[in-house]
């Protein structure tokens, strides 16, 4: 019955013999390999665990009573059958690998390591192997070493996003992050991609942008914002951290389209619309950046910076009254912000061309030297003085 494959007839026949004598342990051992092949772990198991009791100690025996074992959870157990395989023969494929799956599943990952390392060397091409091999080195803090088994298991499934995902996960705890690029780079074009490979890989060009524009390195920063935008077209902070660096290099036209491309990334927002805006101030586009602060009250209506922006534009453009009355609104709407004539001091004067000290008395906005800074377009029109008068 057992060499026509006829299992289950198999093991009816030993179990009348049993009924009969006791069995054997080369005949445990024949009944244990029967249960095993139809699927029983659990009698399989105790069919040789009687089969080694009784002397039947092969290693065939004791590799399937470790793969029962396994099946049952039972690794304490396993680990201890496969320990006496590899005492026997300690370059054994088979028994090292089962034996690392264990050790993992305790939580004996040193332990793991060296023999799936040893099981790794019989048989590079196991990708179950390596997969379990990477896992304990993960856990043992060995992420390079894991980086490059995953490597290798990747390419056994050139075709499977999967794992090179892993790969580049792995590289970039470890600060590989041009190497974690590359590899979500190659992911990305797989036909299974994980769906958020775009997503990381954008991430992990925007925190190198970062990095490298914190050290001062404006170029290769600039470079890895533009990768990132690359990745995601609507990634606005890579687009504002390019203007930035852009500025920081003298570059201010180019800086000026980043930060026009990210306003029109994200129209709501209001640190592209601030940093746009007052980039046209610094190069004199006082009308550009007047319609861009204009453009953002709209959606931000509470904002302080906005108002004052405006302002500054509309002073640079002499149209004081309007420049004024933009501040002092936003002064009376928002009592915590600074003075109008401290506003005037910290952020108009300087950008407005010098001109000759009119007489006391004629003007109050602009504040005077002479007028204290708590001042307000409101009080000094209630002396009588008048507020939109030019200096």
């Amino acid at each position: 019955f057992t060499r026509l494959g006829r299992t289950g007839e198999a093991i009816a026949a030993w179990q009348q013999v049993a009924e009969s004598r006791p069995l054997a342990a080369e005949e445990q051992r024949a009944l244990g390999h029967l249960h095993a092949a139809a699927g029983d772990v659990v009698r399989s198991a105790d069919a040789l665990e009687r089969a080694v009791a009784g002397g039947a100690t092969d290693l065939g025996a004791l590799l399937t009573l470790a793969s029962s074992y396994r099946a049952q959870g039972r690794h304490a157990e396993a680990i201890g059958a496969l320990e006496r395989v590899v005492g026997v023969e300690p370059a054994h494929p088979a028994a090292n690998a089962q034996l690392g799956t264990c050790y993992a599943a305790t939580g004996r990952h040193d332990h793991a390591v060296r023999v799936l390392t040893v099981a790794r060397r019989a048989d590079p091409h196991n990708g179950l192997l390596l997969e379990e091999l990477a896992g304990s080195l993960v856990a043992v803090g060995r992420k390079l070493e894991a980086a490059e088994v995953l490597t290798a298991r990747a390419a056994l499934s050139p075709n499977e996003g999967r794992w090179l995902a892993r790969v580049a996960e792995v590289l970039a705890e470890v600060g590989r992050e041009d190497e974690a690029a590359a590899a979500w780079e190659r992911a990305r074009v797989l036909p299974d991609a994980p769906p958020e490979a775009g997503a990381r890989l954008a991430a992990l060009y925007l925190s190198s942008a970062e990095r490298e524009a914190r050290e001062g390195r404006h170029l290769a920063a600039i470079e890895r914002y533009q990768r990132c935008v690359g990745a995601d077209p609507q990634n606005v902070p890579a687009r504002l951290g390019a203007a930035r660096s852009l500025v920081e290099l003298g570059r201010a036209e180019e800086a000026m389209t980043a930060a026009h491309g990210a306003l029109v990334a994200a129209p709501s927002s209001l640190e592209a619309a601030t940093l746009l805006g007052d980039l046209y101030t610094r190069h004199s586009k006082d009308r550009e950046a007047a319609q861009i602060y204009e453009y953002a009250m709209a959606a931000h209506p509470r904002a302080v910076e906005l108002p004052f922006g405006l302002g500054r534009s509309r002073a640079k453009l002499g149209l004081w009254a309007e420049a004024a009355s933009r501040c002092a609104r936003r002064w009376r709407s928002s009592p915590g912000t600074p003075s109008p004539g401290a506003c005037w001091r910290a952020r108009w004067k300087p950008l407005a061309s010098p001109r000759a000290p009119s007489r006391p008395g004629r003007r109050c906005w602009p504040p005077s030297r002479t007028t204290p800074a708590s001042t307000s377009a409101s009080d000094c029109c209630s002396r009588g003085e008048a507020a939109t008068r030019t200096p």
